[in-house]
């Protein structure tokens, strides 16, 4: 049992700068390599991630750039090393991303239980006052 499963939270924090999940090496960007990597449930993704930010789901993918979704689907099944999402989290719970949006969007169609991501301190603080 996973130590966020006993705590009853639906995120993890890894002190590691990869994480390998279904097969695939997920890696933080040069840019966020000081940012905290945490696993978010797929769950809490799908009842935080609305607004302008939402990619999809469904065949019509509002919101997509270009075929951004399409694009990564391709990288993904060619690629071993994927490179993280970077979200905030507001004090609602509300997800916004600084990049990543629609491999999170792929990775949540595949079945992931868990996305990797990082985030700054300010929304893992946001995190874990709304989710305590």
């Amino acid at each position: 049992m996973r130590i966020d499963e006993v705590l009853n939270k639906p995120y993890q924090v890894i002190d590691a700068a990869t994480v390998k999940l279904n097969g695939k090496t997920f890696v933080k960007h040069r840019v966020e390599r000081n940012d905290p990597l945490v696993l978010l449930s797929a769950d809490f993704m799908n009842q935080n991630w609305r607004g302008e930010m939402l990619v999809g789901p469904g065949p019509e993918y509002e919101n997509q750039i270009g075929k951004r979704i399409e694009g990564f689907r391709k990288f993904f099944d060619e690629n071993d090393n994927i490179e993280m999402a970077n979200v905030h989290v507001r004090r609602n719970g509300a997800i916004s991303f600084g990049d990543g949006r629609h491999r999170t969007r792929v990775m949540l169609e595949l079945g992931f239980k868990q996305i990797p991501v990082t985030m700054s301190k300010e929304a893992l603080r946001n995190l874990w006052e709304f989710t305590r």
